[in-house]
């Protein structure tokens, strides 16, 4: 773990065999837990509720975005890497219960929130019409499944009536690259959807043509396919919602379109994570995960460190994030969405 950290790298780490293990457990989406996400600041260590799932056990105990997770079961966590704390002190057997101490800034104090542990099932893409026949679709994260979910809400809409559509991103920490990779084809004409830079020169490059991914790092141009989508464009006005938690994935999905006019993006700057870690597992069952490349966009940006600056910069308003939840007509930033896509019709 000293060598790794060694590097500098926040995102380059040693696993134990027992710590590997655990995050290679399959959950395919569904899990035993709380139902809220977090996301860990790498340079603080610091790790904040981001979103609390509707009914769930988070929900019903209280929990709310901006919360900072402080104590799980009485053990101080604070020194942990994420993906630990949550499948080895969050999660848990069904029905079993498990105690977080947040420290909550709007009261200025620590709480505790006691909840009983049940099966999730992890909601990635939510949608509605709202004013100005604009549609609404929120992808909390990239799955697996996003990118089916994303085109049945989509095709929802259009036969809604959809003639402009806002896609929220905020909070989205990212996760499998190839469904971002498929939504964006889905949207994009022919072209390079996102690049990825070795240190060895090679070249890795997601195509919306043929839905391929060429890899020519070994210097040899091989293709292998993503998820294949129906071949299509979308031509109506689109915003993508982003904030300082939107990250990978998310910032893949939405350099892409913006780099090809197809978006505007309205928030406030993205996360700034544009690089790519690949795992080794070791010979006595433990790992190493290290950064091999960054992320470019179409047009060559190298995000990293940098993030996505809004071409609309607007704060979620105060109040409203000491509310907690608020509906999406309370919402300034998907209401500021609207307005500018008015603008553009």
């Amino acid at each position: 773990k000293g060598l790794m950290d060694g590097l500098g790298d926040p995102y380059s780490t040693y696993y134990t065999p027992e710590e590997f293990n655990i995050l290679m457990e399959d959950t395919s989406g569904v899990y035993c837990g709380i139902g809220a996400m977090i996301s860990q600041d790498l340079k603080t260590g610091l790790m904040t509720v981001v979103r609390v799932f509707e009914g769930s056990p988070a929900a019903e105990a209280g929990m709310l975005p901006g919360d900072v997770l402080n104590k799980v079961n009485g053990e101080d966590i604070t020194a942990m890497e994420l993906d630990l704390v949550v499948k080895e002190h969050i999660k848990g057997d069904e029905g079993s219960q498990v105690t977080v101490n947040v420290y909550r800034a709007s009261q200025g104090e620590y709480v505790d929130l006691t909840m009983e542990r049940r099966n999730i099932e992890v909601p990635t893409v939510e949608h509605s019409m709202l004013a100005d026949q604009t549609g609404y679709v929120l992808i909390t994260q990239f799955e697996e499944v996003t990118a089916a979910q994303f085109i049945q809400a989509v095709e929802d809409l259009e036969s809604q009536g959809m003639k402009q559509m806002i896609i929220d991103v905020r909070s989205n920490p990212g996760g499998v690259l190839d469904s971002a990779v498929s939504i964006a084809a889905y949207i994009l004409p022919e072209g390079t959807i996102v690049s990825t830079k070795y240190k060895d020169g090679g070249t890795d490059e997601y195509l919306t043509k043929d839905k391929k991914l060429r890899v020519d790092s070994s210097r040899q141009e091989q293709f292998r396919d993503y998820p294949v989508l129906d071949e299509h464009e979308m031509n109506i006005p689109i915003a993508i919602l982003v904030n300082e938690n939107s990250a990978s994935a998310s910032e893949v999905l939405a350099g892409a379109l913006r780099d090809y006019d197809k978006a505007v993006l309205v928030g406030t700057t993205t996360f700034g994570k544009g690089i790519v870690q690949n795992v080794f597992p070791l010979a006595d069952g433990s790992a190493v995960k290290v950064t091999v490349a960054h992320y470019f966009t179409p047009n060559g940006f190298d995000l990293h460190g940098k993030g996505l600056e809004p071409d609309v910069e607007v704060e979620l308003d105060e109040e409203l994030i000491k509310k907690g939840s608020f509906s999406l007509e309370e919402d300034n930033q998907v209401q500021k969405a609207i307005e500018t896509l008015n603008g553009q019709s």
